[in-house]
């Protein structure tokens, strides 16, 4: 829903932009200080072009190329000043909406991280504590198998017991012999 209302927010931002770049052209025609700077790079402007148009018809060498008139050199001023705002105006939106979206990422990788992080130590306790419970296991699992032992040594020893016995009781009438 923020994302809906960012770009919502940002293409009303570039729609009053147009407005307010007449607003800002007059003012900027208007001021003492910067008319002039503004004539003049209309100026330059027209001669960088004349260049662009004469190179691209294939004239080459030295050329002059006059001013233009007050008139048109202010009307070229002004739709460069125009068209810088909202070109201005449009880089800055684009320059915010990739910070943002460059945070968001930056958010989301961290979450990423934490969450790999965590279950890298979550694998690392549960390791621990079944290598821990193998080991108890372990030392269970020696001390039944000597119990058995014990008890395989006992359970023989009265096996052998009980033999020497009876053979003790009918010592003369066993039957061996038969």
């Amino acid at each position: 829903m923020a994302a809906l209302v960012f770009k919502i927010f940002t293409l009303t931002i570039r729609t009053a932009a147009k407005p307010l770049a007449g607003r800002f052209q007059a003012w900027v025609l208007d001021h003492p200080t910067l008319r002039p700077a503004v004539v003049n790079l209309a100026q330059k402007m027209h001669k960088v072009e004349v260049g662009i148009s004469r190179a691209a018809e294939g004239k080459v060498g030295k050329f002059f190329v006059g001013n233009m008139s007050d008139e048109r050199a202010l009307e070229l001023a002004s739709k460069v000043v125009s068209e810088g705002f909202v070109f201005g105006v449009g880089v800055t939106v684009i320059a915010w909406e990739y910070e943002r979206q460059r945070k968001k990422d930056l958010d989301k990788k961290a979450k990423e991280d934490a969450f790999r992080q965590a279950l890298d130590q979550k694998y690392i306790d549960e390791k621990a504590l079944l290598e821990e419970e193998n080991a108890q296991q372990s030392a269970m699992i020696l001390g039944m198998i000597d119990r058995v032992d014990k008890l395989e040594q006992d359970l023989h020893e009265l096996q052998e017991e009980r033999e020497r016995q009876r053979n003790s009781r009918w010592g003369m009438f066993s039957l061996q012999g038969r």
